[in-house]
């Protein structure tokens, strides 16, 4: 059965905020996090493709799981969701500034968009559009994305809640797919 591996980027330069579309590259430790994958990744299962989301933090932590002849694909798909003027605040910086948008946006996470930041029905169909171009092959493939774009992966490959989604740094999930399924 072919496979698609899950993988969240290792730990980024900066941590503590709502990172959404900032670049920031990976942090010493997050190199060392990385440097791990292949050690970690399951040598029954070699990979046919990888991909990437173009931010910095992914594209680092792809590039440790190739040999260096080879290359991963870039898809914007993949690219974390922006939250606007929200993208790199800490959380209690975003309540102050906004206390009303920030307590319904914590209800209703989905449901309630951010000045300036990505719908997130427009960000659901982005990265299912991503998901559709890697199903055509080749597999097994890895995906080297972020926390809200795995949560949303992972919900339309195994089912599951995007809003109780946990992947740890460099933590893979696997997914079997059904060989009849080609369009989840």
């Amino acid at each position: 059965m072919p496979r698609i591996f899950l993988i969240r980027h290792a730990e980024p330069s900066l941590t503590g905020v709502i990172l959404g579309a900032t670049d920031a590259p990976l942090s010493a430790r997050g190199h060392g996090q990385a440097r791990q994958l292949t050690e970690n990744f399951p040598a029954t299962h070699p990979l046919a493709a990888v991909y990437a989301s173009p931010l910095r933090r992914a594209m680092q932590s792809a590039a440790y799981l190739l040999e260096p002849w080879r290359p991963f694909a870039l898809l914007d798909g993949l690219r974390e969701i922006s939250y606007g003027s929200w993208d790199g605040l800490a959380w209690d910086e975003i309540a102050a500034r906004n206390p009303d948008l920030a307590a319904r946006k914590a209800v209703d996470w989905l449901g309630v968009d951010v000045p300036g930041g990505e719908r997130w029905s427009e960000f659901e169909t982005r990265v299912a559009g991503a998901l559709s171009r890697i199903l055509g092959g080749p597999l097994p493939a890895a995906i080297v994305a972020h926390q809200a774009v795995n949560a949303h992966l992972a919900h339309l490959l195994g089912g599951g809640t995007r809003t109780s989604f946990q992947q740890g740094y460099c933590e893979i999930l696997s997914y079997e797919l059904p060989i009849d399924s080609p369009n989840l």
